[in-house]
């Protein structure tokens, strides 16, 4: 996840959050805490209403989702649900071409 992506799910979570309070609990540097903010603003994704501690940050759209990452997820699906038919082999056979199948699926992670 990136630091923008991860500051906006954060401020969709804590709307009042400072810059100090999201980059601690972040792990990141307080001035691109501040940056991208900036840019989440300017890019149309958060409005900001007040300033100092009476900011209230609102998350108007999302970050469009990477078909990387949108991939990733889909195969981790799979690998999850032929790891069950993987345990439920009957026979050494079937566990061999189960583990195929897996082997294939954690090689396009």
């Amino acid at each position: 996840m990136t630091e923008i992506t991860a500051i906006l799910e954060y401020l969709r979570d804590n709307p009042k959050a400072m810059n100090p309070e999201i980059a601690d609990n972040l792990k990141i540097d307080v001035n691109n805490v501040k940056a991208n903010i900036g840019k989440l603003k300017a890019r149309g994704y958060i409005e900001v209403q007040g300033q100092g501690v009476t900011r209230t940050i609102t998350v108007l759209k999302e970050m469009p989702v990477s078909k990387h990452s949108y991939k990733k997820g889909i195969i981790e699906t799979m690998i999850d649900k032929y790891m069950e038919d993987f345990e439920d082999c009957g026979t050494l056979n079937d566990r061999i071409e189960v583990g195929k199948v897996i082997l294939r699926l954690l090689e396009k992670l």
